[in-house]
């Protein structure tokens, strides 16, 4: 696996029960494989948009 900060970063987020959000990448980008694997392993929600995360939170509603 891929060893950049933002990896380290989530693994430190998990050990400590925090949930992780990603936005999914082009399935064709070496960039996008580590976001893609959190999401396909399940160890992150999927996000499209700050309204997903804002949701997940139980903050803000239909007015936003």
């Amino acid at each position: 696996r891929n060893r950049s900060g933002a990896l380290i970063t989530v693994d430190l987020a998990m050990e400590i029960g925090r949930p992780i959000y990603a936005v999914p990448g082009e399935i064709t980008s070496l960039l996008s494989e580590g976001t893609n694997d959190l999401l396909r392993h399940g160890h992150a929600t999927a996000s499209t948009s700050a309204l997903d995360v804002l949701a997940a939170l139980g903050i803000g509603g239909p007015s936003l």
